[in-house]
């Protein structure tokens, strides 16, 4: 298990169309991977969990991912949190 925090650098924050992408690239990977923000906890491969987290652009949030890839996997989506690459 790796466990990184990252400060959200889309400038729209996490809205429709890059919850979309986070999970879109967050199903690449076999690794379970989690973003907890505050008090709440959003299954990254899941969009609507993603969508509820309604994370806004500079907040800060934990990425924790779990499994075989997860190297890779914190890596790519820590990019996009931070870059929206």
């Amino acid at each position: 298990m790796v466990v990184q925090k990252v400060r959200i650098g889309i400038l729209s924050g996490i809205h429709f169309r890059p919850a979309g992408r986070l999970t879109e690239l967050a199903m690449e990977f076999h690794s379970k991977i989690t973003m907890k923000s505050g008090h709440s906890s959003a299954d990254v491969k899941s969009f609507l969990s993603v969508l509820a987290a309604s994370v806004k652009f500079g907040e800060e949030v934990e990425i924790i991912c779990d499994g075989d890839d997860e190297n890779e996997a914190i890596n790519k989506i820590v990019n996009f949190l931070e870059n929206g690459e």
